[in-house]
């Protein structure tokens, strides 16, 4: 819900606005991370736990780089970087408003997308997450 909000962020969005959005998004990863880790945790027999933290480690890293690289990726595809750069060079050159506006628009809209893209990604985890069933909380 808290990358769903942050999609409906502007230029005129408060402070506020953005620190709930970002909050709303933090509990909602503590929220699914830490039940998440003990199932995991509690699938590996008692000998193995070791390897499977570090297992689970190496793929929470991975998958926050490739999350990175993938809203990256989005990001520019859509134009957002360029318009990034282009916004920032328009402080010191005299431009049309039209034009810096359509720039703002170009880098709302590839920044709401990356943000969809990992939304999405975040509901396939969910899903996945409530397809494996209920924790039985069985130690080996």
């Amino acid at each position: 819900m808290g990358l769903l909000l942050l999609t409906r962020l502007n230029a005129d969005s408060t402070i506020d606005q953005i620190v709930g959005c970002l909050v709303l998004t933090g509990l909602g990863q503590g929220m699914f991370q830490s039940p998440n880790t003990r199932a995991f945790m509690n699938a590996a027999p008692a000998g193995q736990q070791g390897e499977a933290s570090g297992l689970l480690a190496t793929a929470r890293v991975v998958g926050q780089s490739l999350s990175v690289a993938l809203a990256a990726a989005i990001f520019t595809g859509f134009g957002g970087a360029s318009a990034g750069v282009m916004l920032a060079a328009t402080r010191d050159a005299a431009v049309s408003p039209t034009h810096v506006v359509a720039l703002q628009h170009t880098f709302l809209a590839a920044f709401r997308s990356a943000l969809l893209a990992c939304a999405g990604l975040g509901a396939v985890g969910i899903l996945a997450a409530l397809v494996r069933g209920q924790d039985r909380g069985i130690a080996r």
